[in-house]
């Protein structure tokens, strides 16, 4: 026979055999996949709310693109363009507990000037905790620190700020 494909089974084991067992183990089998919890209220941009990402001064452009070249996680990207330094996006505000360890990872990408990425203290009186500068890869960069919530803080927010213009 020219045209076909055959699937020869000794004999007793039949095609539903073989599909119940092989749903067996995919149904019993763990594997690791990729989830990032976060205490950033919409980390994920899936809600497509730009209220979520406040702006910092006045950015010529805030806005979400959903460009595949501009994703590299979910459905969609925070756009920030003609940012000056201090101008950019700041998450909303975030609980935290006291001498927590907080892990802080971002992936940013700079097509013009450079970016800072802030962890900010909002509790009481404001102030940076951790800045990460001088971010100005074309490719999408990651950012990662751990920092220590201090005593007395409650609150922290992320922010994304120019650090220069292009």
């Amino acid at each position: 026979y020219a045209a076909g494909n055959f699937h020869m089974f000794p004999k007793g084991l039949t095609p539903e055999t073989v599909r119940e067992k092989l749903n067996a183990v995919l149904r019993n089998t763990d594997h690791p996949y990729l989830w990032f919890p976060s205490l950033v209220t919409d980390s994920d941009m899936s809600s497509n709310d730009l209220t979520n990402w406040d702006a910092v001064l006045a950015p010529t452009t805030r806005e979400f693109v959903t460009t595949a070249g501009s994703i590299l996680w979910g459905e969609r990207s925070l756009h920030l363009a003609g940012a000056d330094t201090g101008e950019g996006a700041e998450s909303e505000d975030f609980d935290v507990t006291e001498n927590e360890q907080m892990i802080v990872f971002v992936s940013v990408r700079v097509l013009a000037g450079s970016i800072s990425v802030i962890l900010r203290r909002v509790t009481a009186t404001a102030a940076d905790l951790k800045t990460v500068t001088s971010l100005n890869e074309r490719t999408f960069t990651d950012v990662f620190f751990r920092e220590t919530v201090p005593d007395g803080m409650r609150l922290a927010s992320l922010q994304f700020l120019g650090a220069e213009t292009g």
